[in-house]
């Protein structure tokens, strides 16, 4: 018994100096680290846009938010997680120092990733509650607009936020040692089933959204002959339907590329390895190996920040708010902002016609 513990032990402690050997794993966790902290305040800055974008529905802007806080955890989620190896690196003053540093045990390593894995999950969440109230604003579509229907941001919120929180170590998981700290290793199966699971919510999300900007551009084009529409004249709120679902699109499709790139390591790396696998010199370099591709793919969660960024910039109601705020007079082409601005006239415009529907309404 103690033989075989012994040599667990050895073979573990190996694999760790092994990984090391080349700095690899030492300099992706400096990249991590630069890359993830620099992200967070330009996803800060799109928060306090989108708060200002007044036009934009308050429900629209709530869930944006939390789906911006979540994309800010995971990014220092990141940096938690790298930091930790880096400093455990550098302090080490010999072999053993380094295996007992890096090789912790299952239940420490999930409460390393732990900001990570929640705040990962609840961006899925926040991408599926957005699909919701979209769905919501498009069925409604005569009446959402001039409603505030708090309840429903409020609710999805909260429910964001809950749903993940069983990915939380709150009670011990094992006390079995890895050469590397990636949670899944201890039952790829279960987790691949999990992301598979997630990619497939993605996925309908996606779909949601394309479907919800075709059926609402379809509502357009029924405007001039339908007269209910005309007389309850909601080419505002169905124009504001297309506008601001068509913004979710590039952020679903960078979602779905990351949950894609992790689902493709766990399949092609360590799906064959069984739950808590005996440590051996193969299974150890399966592991590494694959520890080495995921710190890779990690990366994905800043740069797919600086795209949720861009995306969000495709409502003219957030660049708007993010002109105002950082008082900018010029587009990065050297083309000036027209003094005609399409946000002020849409909020103009909204006031107006909700309190012409009002007088409708009161009339009838």
């Amino acid at each position: 018994m103690n033989a075989t513990a012994t040599n667990e032990t050895a073979v573990l402690c190996a694999a760790v100096v092994d990984s090391f050997a080349d700095r690899y794993m030492v300099w992706i966790r400096v990249v991590q680290i630069l890359i993830s902290i620099a992200v967070v305040p330009p996803a800060l800055l799109s928060c306090l846009c989108i708060i200002r974008a007044g036009a934009v529905h308050v429900n629209m802007r709530i869930l944006l938010v939390n789906l911006f806080i979540s994309v800010v955890l995971a990014n220092l989620g990141v940096a938690v997680i790298a930091i930790y190896h880096l400093v455990a690196f550098i302090m080490h003053q010999n072999e053993e120092q380094l295996c007992d540093l890096m090789a912790i045990s299952a239940t420490s390593c999930a409460r390393v990733n732990a900001l990570n894995n929640y705040a990962g999950l609840t961006t899925v969440i926040g991408l599926s509650a957005l699909a919701a109230e979209r769905i919501y604003a498009t069925v409604c579509f005569k009446t959402y607009e001039s409603t505030r229907k708090l309840q429903i941001g409020i609710g999805l919120t909260i429910a964001q936020w809950l749903i993940s929180v069983p990915t939380l170590p709150i009670t011990p998981t094992s006390d079995q040692r890895y050469p590397v700290c990636q949670g899944v290793l201890s039952r790829p199966r279960d987790m691949f089933s999990f992301m598979g699971a997630m990619l497939v919510v993605e996925l309908f999300s996606l779909f949601v959204f394309v479907a919800l900007v075709f059926a609402n551009e379809k509502k357009i084009k029924q405007y001039k002959e339908n007269a209910v529409l005309q007389r309850l004249s909601a080419r505002y709120q169905l124009k504001e339907n297309v506008n601001t679902t068509k913004l979710m699109i590039p952020i679903s499709v960078v979602s779905c590329i990351v949950f894609c790139l992790s689902l493709f390591a766990l399949v092609f790396l360590v799906h064959d390895l069984p739950r808590n696998v005996e440590l051996t010199e193969e299974s150890a370099k399966v592991m590494t190996d694959f520890a080495r591709w995921m710190e890779l793919i990690r990366l994905a969660a800043p740069l797919s920040t600086i795209a949720f960024c861009a995306a969000v910039l495709y409502s003219p109601h957030i660049r708007h708010a993010a002109k105002l705020l950082l008082k900018i007079d010029w587009w990065p082409g050297g083309r000036p902002i027209q003094v005609y601005d399409v946000a002020i006239e849409a909020e103009h415009t909204r006031n107006i016609y909700f309190e012409a529907l009002r007088k409708q309404w009161g009339a009838a």
